[in-house]
């Protein structure tokens, strides 16, 4: 049997999972490690890409054991976007620049402030917050020309990992698309590094390689990852593209809900998509498509946050606790803890997050509903923004295995929520694109096991929908006005 390897590199944890070919719904076999994220400074995110890497071949070694590793045909690759990895001969000039990093806020408030944030988002459908890879670079010049200078190379996650794995040091246009691209021409913008006074530092960004390009695995890498050497590494995608791939959005109008360390939702078009102008982000997207993005950078690590005060660090029992809550008096959660900010629904790299409402009678179950209702209302409001109702949204990621949560974002958007069988949607994702790119599956099959997956459940407006509904009312109303009053940032 011929399977297919995908390895998804996450804020939160690293994944690899192995697919079968003929029947990528559900993994064969999946092993996972946390990821060596750290905050080194309040408002700093960063993480070492060796023990990245280390972690990665730990995960690949455990799938190959037992002589699995010969019955793989093909590699894909997703990891986290934005922020900066620098190189300097393929090992880190310093520790990686993650895309939830705040170092670079006064740059994008100085952007937004002389006009710049709407230029570069017209030209490349993405509304940078500090992490995005540009104001990042820009920190780099200002704060550290010396790194900049010794380095030879600034790529992003996937394609630190996958430089290792076939030694060549090219990216692809979905990572490439949150960088200095012009999204029409679904290549690199020189606008945009005169725009952002990066042009000294755009000889570091890799060759743009079509997406369907694939390069052998290193001889000496695959002896230690149980492989056979010479197999196939495709380009692989961006975690958001991968995500949607894998959760069966290849075609236009579909929407998917990605519930992983941030929260993404997205929808599949056929021609870019700037509407609404100046918020959320964009990237090019298998088959000549493209994918916009409306993003909660504060996903489930909100969860993991009011896990660690109301339930000592146990998701599961929040949800639990929560859904002893009374429906008519929830407090309101502003859910905006990412040192990133806020780029959707509105865009503040300053904004943080607040309970409203509270009163003495108000207990942890409360909270804690208050806690599911702040993620849910804040995916909701992201689907509110974009141009058209849309009817039908595919949840994954660690998150979306609450039905609490998949309820809620159902009664709060008026549209049926699915969760997919399976697990690893962003690792099986790019393992599809691989079996693509390196022959072993048609275009047309391509599409068809993409949106071949089982349904586990789905979830419809329910009995609760006017309460829920009521509740996401008042939330606009908070976020409204804490926007308008400026007391939150």
């Amino acid at each position: 049997m011929t399977t297919l390897l995908g390895i998804d590199i996450g804020t939160t944890s690293i994944k690899a999972a192995l697919f079968a070919v003929d029947a990528p719904g559900v993994p064969l076999a999946v092993a996972s490690r946390a990821s060596p994220t750290r905050m080194p400074a309040p408002g700093q995110s960063e993480t070492d890409p060796l023990a990245v890497r280390a972690a990665i071949a730990d995960c690949v070694r455990e799938l190959t054991g037992g002589g699995r590793g010969a019955e793989v045909g093909a590699v894909g690759v997703s990891g986290t976007a934005c922020g900066a990895w620098l190189l300097r001969d393929g090992l880190p000039v310093r520790p990686a620049i993650l895309w939830n990093d705040g170092r670079a806020a006064a740059i994008t408030d100085r952007w937004r402030e002389d006009g710049r944030m709407a230029a570069i988002f017209d030209i490349s459908g993405n509304a940078p917050f500090p992490g995005y890879t540009l104001p990042v670079l820009r920190w780099l010049a200002e704060h550290e020309p010396d790194n900049l200078s010794r380095a030879t190379h600034l790529v992003c996650c996937k394609d630190f990992v996958r430089g290792w794995l076939t030694g060549t040091w090219t990216t692809e246009e979905s990572d490439a698309s949150y960088a200095p691209f012009d999204i029409v021409a679904r290549d690199w913008s020189a606008s945009l590094f005169d725009l952002t006074e990066t042009k000294a530092s755009a000889h570091l960004l890799p060759r743009l390689s079509p997406p369907d390009r694939t390069d052998p695995l290193l001889a000496a890498v695959a002896e230690d990852l149980g492989l056979r050497p010479g197999i196939a590494v495709a380009m692989g995608a961006t975690d958001i593209v991968a995500g949607c791939v894998g959760g069966g959005a290849v075609a236009a109008g579909h929407a998917v809900t990605i519930l992983g360390t941030s929260a993404n939702s997205s929808i599949v078009t056929d021609r870019p998509e700037f509407e609404p102008r100046g918020i959320g982000i964009m990237a090019a997207a298998p088959l000549g498509r493209w994918v916009r993005t409306m993003v909660n950078t504060s996903g489930s690590m909100t969860l993991d946050w009011a896990a660690g005060l109301f339930t000592g660090g146990d998701v599961g029992a929040l949800f639990t606790r929560a859904a002893l809550a009374q429906d008519q008096d929830i407090p309101v959660l502003l859910p905006y803890l990412a040192d990133a900010g806020v780029i959707s629904p509105f865009v503040d790299a300053r904004a943080r997050g607040a309970f409203v409402g509270l009163r003495v009678g108000h207990d942890a179950a409360a909270m804690c509903r208050a806690v599911v209702d702040g993620l849910a209302f804040a995916v909701a409001d992201c689907y509110r923004a974009m141009p058209g109702m849309v009817s039908r949204i595919t949840a994954v990621g660690g998150a979306a295995r609450s039905d609490l949560l998949l309820q809620t974002i159902a009664d709060a958007t008026g549209a049926q929520v699915l969760r997919p069988k399976g697990e690893e949607f962003g690792a099986r994702g790019v393992a599809l694109l691989a079996a693509l790119h390196s022959g072993l599956m048609t275009a047309g099959a391509f599409e068809q096991r993409a949106a071949d997956l089982e349904l586990a459940r789905q979830f419809l407006p329910g009995p609760r929908a006017a309460d829920v509904a009521a509740r996401f009312a008042r939330y606009r109303d908070c976020v409204r006005d804490t926007r308008s009053t400026g007391r939150l940032w």
